[in-house]
């Protein structure tokens, strides 16, 4: 007995070799081929997220600097709508690159630092055309290389500060930052508005702004709810609801 594809064939030898021979022709004929597998599909990649940039986490009380929201907006020597200061560009800046696409499918890109431990975003860096053309492909050595270049040679303007550290705080004794709570961002600067956007940083995005002439200060939160009220509708935090993330803008994109 031999078996060909999903055919069993049997031969008598007695028949002759001739026989067995055309068997075996016709089992091959009529055999059943394996169908090739289908090739594997990547996921798409989810453009309208971003990671939280890596910073490294510092205890408080150790001489970090406030986050200053007016006049001009800063945390130590990171300003907005400055270069990237000269004490925080040596040693491996090209590490510290970090670019995404954000909300949706714009490119944002700037570096991580440690002191003070914040995200600092620019504007003016090579990412843009790349990250259009190459969603979710890893950033490739020399952009970041290039980064740095042009970082150092004043190329690159802050235009966004990112703060995920609840060791920063803005000035003064009652001073909110990552962690507080809604009330006490109420009780810091009175009458604020809740806002509710499509994703940003994540969906749906709940955000209170506190404005300036320059720049504008976006406190973020995790969960809000849309309330319909006589026809209109407005965005409720609740007071014990805690900051996520606090965001330093330049007017021109202050809701981002």
């Amino acid at each position: 007995m031999a078996k060909w594809g999903s055919m069993t064939c049997v031969a008598r030898l007695s028949n002759g070799a001739l026989l067995l021979l055309a068997l075996m022709a016709a089992c091959r004929a009529t055999s059943v081929t394996p169908a090739s597998p289908e090739p594997e599909r990547t996921a798409e990649p989810v453009m309208s997220q971003v990671p939280e940039p890596e910073v490294k986490e510092i205890a408080p009380g150790r001489g970090l600097p406030p986050i200053e929201i007016g006049p001009a907006a800063r945390v130590g020597l990171i300003e907005l709508g400055k270069p990237l200061p000269r004490a925080l560009l040596d040693g491996d800046l090209a590490g510290r690159y970090w670019a995404r696409l954000y909300a949706d499918a714009q490119p944002i890109e700037g570096f991580m630092f440690e002191q003070p431990p914040v995200l600092a975003l620019v504007a003016g860096g090579p990412y843009g055309d790349f990250g259009y053309a190459n969603p979710g492909v890893p950033i490739p050595k020399e952009m970041r290389k290039r980064a740095a270049q042009l970082a150092r040679a004043n190329k690159l303007t802050v235009s966004k500060i990112v703060i995920t550290s609840p060791a920063l705080r803005t000035p003064g004794k009652g001073g909110v930052g990552v962690g507080s709570r809604f009330g006490e961002l109420v009780e810091a600067f009175g009458d604020i508005e809740a806002r509710q956007f499509p994703g940003l940083w994540e969906e749906p995005t709940c955000l209170v702004a506190v404005p300036s002439k320059t720049h504008r200060t976006g406190f973020f939160f995790k969960h809000c709810t849309v309330v319909a009220d006589g026809g209109r509708t407005h965005t409720v935090i609740a007071d014990e609801e805690p900051v996520i993330r606090v965001v330093l803008s330049v007017v021109e994109s202050a809701d981002d």
